[in-house]
C-alpha cells in the first residue's frame, strides 16, 4: 500500500472516530433534554402556574358549557317549544365530556410534578458523571436513534436504563449495567454516521421548540410575572363572560317559567 492510501485510510479513521463521538454526544444531550431537563422544567412549570392553568381550564370549560346551553335555550324557545333541561344538561355531558377528561388529565400532570419535585435526584458532581458514563453505553448499545431494531430483552433493558437516566437513579444504572456483556461499537461508515448526526440534530431543534423545553422562558425572572398576569387575564375574561351568558340563562328561563 503506497503512503497516498494508508494516509486516506488514516484521514478517514479519524474523521469516522469523530463522526462516532459527535453522535453519540448529540445522542446523550437528546435524551438529558428529553429525560432530565425536560422534565425538570415541566415539573417547575406545573409547581409555579398549575393552580392556575387548572383555574383556566375550569373556567374555560364553563363557559363552553353555558354558551351552549344559551344556545340549546335559545334554539328550543324559537320553536316554541318547553326545554327540557334535563336533556340538555345530559347532551352537554356528551359534548363536553373531552373538556372534562382533559382537566382530569391537568390534575394528573400537576400532580406528577409535585411528585417529581419533592423526589427530584440529589446526586453530587461525581455521581453524576458516573451516571452519565453508564448511560452512554447504553446509548452506544441500544440507542434505537443508532441501532434501529432491538430485541424485546434488549428493548426491556433499555427502557430500564432510560428510566434509571431520568430518576437519577445510579445504583439501578450500575445494576443494569452488569449485564451488558458486550458493548458493540459503533460502526464508522461515513455516510451512515454523517446521516445520524443530522437526523438527530434535527430532532434536538424540534424538542427545544416544543413544550416542556419551550416553557423554560416562563421559569425566568419578569417572564414568569408576565406568564402569572397573562392567566390570570384569561381566567377573569372568562369569569366576566360566564356571568354574561348566565344573566342570558336567566333571563330566558324566566320567559317560559323554567329554572336554570
Amino acid at each position: 500500500m503506497n503512503t497516498d492510501l494508508r494516509t486516506d485510510e488514516r484521514i478517514k479513521k479519524e474523521k469516522g472516530q469523530k463522526l462516532k463521538e459527535e453522535v453519540l454526544e448529540l445522542l446523550e444531550w437528546m435524551d438529558h433534554l428529553l429525560l432530565q431537563q425536560g422534565p425538570r422544567i415541566e415539573s417547575e412549570y406545573w409547581s409555579l402556574f398549575g393552580p392556575l392553568e387548572k383555574a383556566l381550564h375550569e373556567a374555560y370549560l364553563g363557559y363552553h358549557r353555558l354558551y351552549r346551553k344559551r344556545e340549546l335555550l335559545m334554539t328550543a324557545l324559537q320553536r316554541g317549544e318547553e326545554p327540557a333541561l334535563d336533556e340538555i344538561e345530559e347532551q352537554l355531558d356528551i359534548e363536553l365530556r373531552h373538556y372534562m377528561d382533559e382537566l382530569e388529565e391537568l390534575e394528573r400532570i400537576y400532580q406528577k410534578a409535585l411528585l417529581r419535585a419533592r423526589s427530584a435526584s440529589h446526586l453530587s458532581d461525581e455521581e453524576s458523571e458516573r451516571l452519565k458514563r453508564l448511560y452512554r453505553d447504553f446509548v452506544k448499545a441500544y440507542h434505537p436513534d443508532l441501532k434501529g431494531e432491538l430485541t424485546d430483552a434488549e428493548k426491556n433493558l433499555w427502557l430500564q436504563a432510560q428510566s434509571a437516566y431520568e430518576m437519577g437513579d445510579l445504583s439501578s444504572m450500575e445494576m443494569l449495567h452488569v449485564l451488558l456483556d458486550d458493548i458493540s461499537d459503533v460502526k464508522e461508515d461515513l455516510v451512515y454516521l454523517e446521516e445520524r448526526r443530522d437526523y438527530i440534530k434535527e430532532k434536538i431543534k424540534v424538542i427545544l421548540l416544543q413544550p416542556p423545553l419551550s416553557w423554560q422562558i416562563f421559569l425566568q425572572g419578569e417572564e414568569k410575572e408576565k406568564r402569572v398576569a397573562y392567566l390570570e387575564g384569561l381566567v377573569e375574561a372568562y369569569s366576566s363572560a360566564i356571568k354574561q351568558i348566565e344573566e342570558d340563562i336567566s333571563i330566558l328561563s324566566r320567559k317560559r317559567g323554567i329554572l336554570h
